[in-house]
């Protein structure tokens, strides 16, 4: 049975997947596109049936082109892992599905290997799909649901930090799972996230996994590190509607499962595409290249003045301004456990010194909404949550005479060429801000934020640096400043849970030791009482209260500076080669690149375009 939520679950509803109405078209053509034709040699090797399905041609009328979503050469496909590669990373679900997927547009949750879910007294049930079968035939069961989850509390994965809030997942009948909420914490909003977001895993393989490749024999135990030696790069057993048949250092090869267990859902259709390729890329400029040349059908990066591109048959969701849909903040991490930014006077002034505008023009080519002091957003589902007047009182805004005035009243003052010295009159030294090199719009953000600082005398660089060492250095806090985003997702529970990724302490670690939020480590008791209670309000008008509450100590305390509104993937497609994508226009899914949430169903909806084909008038 399906049961509407309470707004106290932020008005999350549940419907099933229907059918797209968009028919897939019998012709498939061979355009020549050559293939890797070998599978990556793991230290275990290749298994000989994946050297044998590895094709050397993939028909381009076959073959959807992805990218932006992986930026190096593969290290692991374990979703245990701190952060796997494509397409087992976050709440990619087109190998691995979870119970729901997150529709963006309607704020529901869509049943993927779930058929309904159930509001109960401290805890939320949920109706397994009985159809739902793994790439081996076998059943997906409840007993592989609680196994997953219980992964996650027996590790330390990036998962972890949900059994703060559950107490238990467990069955008492037939094809349902019962997540029983903590009762001294319980937090309904976070468990709905993870029944978006955590997809399952085989029981019978990876317990088999786990005693082979997770022993410890020194320790004579299970040991996570020693599980992440486990690349799960041979075959994975998988319930989504793709598997991994190929990888390198320049490309990742899924093919289409065409006895997928969702099919049904679909009137026994299958997924348009026979074949999926992430080309792995190292730039924001080089993947853009590819989009414009046709090389590339589908695209999470940014790609500047999207408009420019409708020449070469590129467009995004829509086609007239801001282009895509807004639902992230990037912000600037601030680093508590380093001074000067465990001074909140000095987080004021930074903020004070923010261009917005210009980062807004420069780094994300005006497809941000005007920024407002806080971290709701201020329209769609959030804009009841903010308040205009709470944002004049407590909120900041570009103004550099305004920020040099509350350095001095904090007792800072200024040198040498207003260089801004300590509170006891010595010099500060210069920070750094650091991002991913290659991501062209944080990097731009940088630039903007450097020369907002240099005019408050705060000497500060651009320190790019690979993803992967960007991460690692985020997690440990090993940076002063660093661009992220916090929650860049919209879930059942925002904006509850970008507030607490950057102020909740419950899972706050010392430096040296890796966390997977709260990055700069800041920490307030009264903050964390009122994000822990917050989670529990029912009524509307309380919500709303508790809402405004918590987004005026943010705006007081200043633990992050937000920079923009970003959409929460670019969803950006070419039309050359393919034809049906999700838009504003023809919303068969949410703008969540068919592999995210409940986007994947536009996969069913897509439809190749025949060779010789006239170009469309632009």
């Amino acid at each position: 049975m399906h049961v509407s939520f309470t707004k106290a679950l932020s008005g999350v509803l549940v419907r099933s997947t229907s059918c797209l109405a968009v028919p897939v078209t019998a012709v498939l053509l061979l355009l020549g596109c050559t293939g890797e034709p070998t599978v990556h040699r793991s230290p275990d090797g290749p298994s000989p049936k994946a050297r044998k399905t590895v094709p050397r041609v993939f028909p381009r009328g076959e073959t959807l082109y992805v990218g932006g979503w992986d930026w190096a050469p593969p290290v692991t496909f374990n979703r245990l892992a701190p952060d796997p590669n494509w397409p087992v990373d976050g709440v990619v679900q087109i190998m691995y599905e979870a119970l729901f997927g997150y529709d963006q547009l309607s704020g529901e949750l869509v049943p993927h290997l779930a058929r309904g879910i159930e509001r109960r007294p401290g805890a939320i049930a949920v109706k397994l799909d009985a159809r739902a079968r793994w790439s081996d035939g076998m059943p997906v069961t409840v007993e592989d649901v609680i196994y997953t989850f219980l992964l996650d509390k027996r590790y330390p994965t990036p998962r972890h930090g949900m059994w703060k809030f559950l107490e238990n997942v467990g069955s008492s009948k037939p094809g349902e799972i019962v997540f029983t909420l903590k009762k001294g914490n319980p937090n309904p909003l976070y468990v709905l996230d993870y029944l978006s977001e955590n997809v399952i895993l085989p029981k019978h393989i990876w317990s088999e996994i786990e005693r082979k490749k997770g022993w410890n024999q020194a320790a004579r135990k299970s040991d996570y590190m020693t599980l992440l030696t486990f690349k799960n790069d041979r075959n994975p057993v998988v319930s989504g509607p793709y598997r991994l048949i190929s990888y390198s250092d320049q490309k990742i090869v899924l093919q289409r499962r065409d006895d997928y267990w969702g099919n049904a859902k679909y009137g026994a259709r299958r997924a348009a595409p026979k074949y999926i390729i992430h080309p792995l890329l190292s730039t924001n400029t080089a993947y853009t290249d590819a989009m414009v040349k046709g090389h590339l059908d589908l695209a999470g990066h940014f790609i500047p003045r999207i408009w420019h591109k409708r020449t070469h048959q590129v467009r995004a969701w829509s086609t007239s301004p801001p282009y895509h849909r807004a639902g992230s903040i990037p912000a600037l991490m601030l680093n508590h456990e380093r001074p000067p930014f465990d001074d909140v006077n000095l987080r004021r002034a930074l903020a004070h010194a923010v261009d917005f505008e210009r980062i807004n023009a420069l780094a994300l080519s005006s497809y941000s909404p005007r920024m407002r002091p806080g971290f709701i957003l201020p329209f769609g589902a959030e804009a009841k949550y903010f308040s205009e007047e709470d944002a004049t009182i407590h909120g900041y805004g570009f103004d550099i005479g305004k920020s040099r005035e509350i350095l001095l009243a904090a007792g800072y003052s200024f040198g040498n060429k207003g260089r801004l010295l300590h509170k006891n009159g010595e010099a500060m030294g210069r920070f750094e801000v650091k991002c991913p090199r290659g991501w062209s719009d944080w990097e731009n953000a940088a630039r903007v934020l450097v020369a907002g600082f240099g005019k408050i005398g705060v000497s500060a660089g651009e320190r790019l640096v690979d993803y992967s060492i960007w991460k690692r250095d985020l997690s440990i806090g090993n940076f002063d400043m660093a661009i992220d985003t916090p929650t860049p997702m919209l879930w059942p529970s925002t904006p509850w849970r970008r507030f607490a990724q950057v102020m909740s302490s419950q899972n706050r670690l010392p430096v040296g030791q890796s966390v997977y939020e709260n990055y700069g480590r800041y920490s307030d008791p009264q903050a964390e009482q009122m994000i822990r209670a917050l989670p529990g309000i029912a009524n509307e008008s309380e919500l709303v209260t508790a809402y405004r509450a918590l987004n005026i100590k943010f705006m007081r305390d200043i633990p992050v500076v937000p920079l923009m509104y970003r959409p929460t993937q670019f969803h950006q497609f070419s039309e050359k080669h393919w034809r049906g994508f999700p838009a504003e226009e023809n919303p068969i899914a949410p703008p969540q690149c068919l592999m995210i949430g409940a986007g994947v169903s536009g996969l069913w909806g897509l439809t190749p375009v025949p060779r010789g084909t006239p170009q469309r008038a632009n």
